[in-house]
This record gives structure tokens, sequence and C-alpha cells, in this order.
């Protein structure tokens, strides 16, 4: 009689045992879910801590417009439709294939693979960094991570290339492609020839190194080089760049006096 009591009394400790084994179960799965959702929330949609982006709406405008930069100069801005027949396939042939991940999605899965993507380029990333002040490089890091998942996510992609070619530094106080290509060539982007445009893509990597007034010969190299990736990405025929690699390299002087 003894025996069944004790072996009872066991089977009811051990039930016990088993129903909060699985509460505390059932609550760390509860707080690991809370965990990663806030993380998620915070990742992907809380941006009161992060730069508005409502501002890089002016560098994609409907019509050519002038936007007032600091301290006191001006940045003339065009429409995607107005940057030419070559500009658009020059700046990826010269700086990479958007990256159609997000970004935040593609560090996650780069960081658990361990693969690289060196041809592509997240060009939302690039209009994220300089607008984060950090002094921590982790949190810079991952405050612009969140800020360019934000961009593409708002923009198309056609939008951030626009906005990139409209912000992009490319000699001494100028920004944007209308203002260089007036600088450099005395004419609106939408004339730009191929030989012209590649040399524009080409300037964004160093605009000093590669400079048409100081190096021509650097950046005669440079541009060639783009001309031969526009090849090979199929936007531009061989006549066509065979055409623009002879084409001679004439600069407008009168902006560098």
């Amino acid at each position: 009689m003894f025996g069944i009591v004790y072996r009872s009394n066991l089977r009811a400790r051990y039930t016990h045992r088993m129903k909060l084994f699985s509460r505390i179960l059932v609550i760390m799965g509860a707080l690991v879910l809370l965990a990663m959702g806030t993380v998620w929330y915070w990742l992907y949609y809380y941006t009161a801590d992060l730069p508005s982006i409502a501002d890089l709406s002016q560098y994609n405008p409907v019509i050519a417009s002038e936007l007032k930069r600091p301290p006191n100069s001006l940045t003339h801005v065009i429409p995607g439709e107005q940057m030419g027949k070559y500009l658009l396939n020059a700046l990826v042939a010269a700086e990479g294939q958007p990256e159609t991940r997000g970004p935040i999605r593609m560090a996650i899965v780069d960081l658990l693979s361990e693969s690289l993507h060196p041809g592509a380029q997240m060009y939302s990333w690039q209009l994220a960094r300089g607008q984060i002040v950090r002094n921590r490089e982790i949190h810079r890091q991952i405050d612009e991570l969140r800020l360019a998942d934000q961009i593409q996510r708002h923009f198309s992609q056609q939008q951030v290339l626009t906005i990139y070619l409209n912000r992009v530094h490319l000699v001494g106080d100028t920004y944007g492609v209308e203002d260089a290509s007036i600088l450099y060539f005395g004419k609106h982007a939408a004339e730009l020839s191929l030989d012209e445009a590649a040399l524009l893509a080409g300037l964004i990597r160093s605009p000093n190194h590669d400079s048409p007034v100081k190096h021509p010969d650097r950046a005669v190299e440079r541009r060639n080089w783009v001309i031969d990736r526009m090849i090979s990405q199929g936007t531009v025929s061989e006549e066509e760049a065979k055409q623009a690699r002879a084409a001679p390299l004439l600069i407008e002087q009168v902006g560098f006096q």
C-alpha cells in the first residue's frame, strides 16, 4: 500500500515539474518572439531616431530646378528623363549594378552565408552615408543600413539612381551631373555623347585622381574602361563604343580658370 502511494506521489511530482517546465518554455519562447519582433520593428519600421528621407525627393524632381546647398551654392537637379541616352547606363557600368535585395536583408544573408557580391552596388546605402552622426562605428553602420533600407523601400530603383546622380560629387564644389556636365562640356546632361557620359560616370570613384583637367590621360583611360563595361553589359554597340573611344578629350576650360 505504501509503495503504491509513493509511486503515485512521484508521478504527481513529475507531472507538476513537467507542467512547470512547459510553462517556462512557453514564457521563454514568448519573450524570444517579443524580442525578435521588437528588433524586427526597430530595424525595418521605426524611423524616429533616423534622419528624414523626405528631402531626398527634391533630388528626384518632376522638372529641372535649383536647390540651395550650404553655405551659399546652388545645385541644378534634373529628372531622370533629362539625363540623356547614356548616363544612367554609364553609371551602372562604372559603379556596379543596383543591388535588388533590401540592404538589411542583404547584410544579414551575406553575413550568415559569408557570400560577397562585388559586382553589385547599394546606391541607397551611398545616399544614407554621411547623413548618420554616430561616434561608434558599429552603431553608425547599423543606422546607415536602416536608413538605406528605408530609402530603397520608399523610392524605385530608377528614382534612387536619379537621386544619386543629382547628388554625387564630381569636381570641387560641384555636385550633380547637370552642373558637372555644364562645367566640363558646356552642355546639359541630356545632350551628353557616349564618351562624355562615360567620362562623368568614371569620375565618381575618384574625381581628383581621374580629373580630365589635371590628369587627362587617366581620365581617358577610365572613360574607355567604362565604355568597355557598357559593351559587356549590352547597353551600347561595338560601333558606338569604337567612335566614343576614339573621341578627343574636349573640356571647357572657363570653369577652371
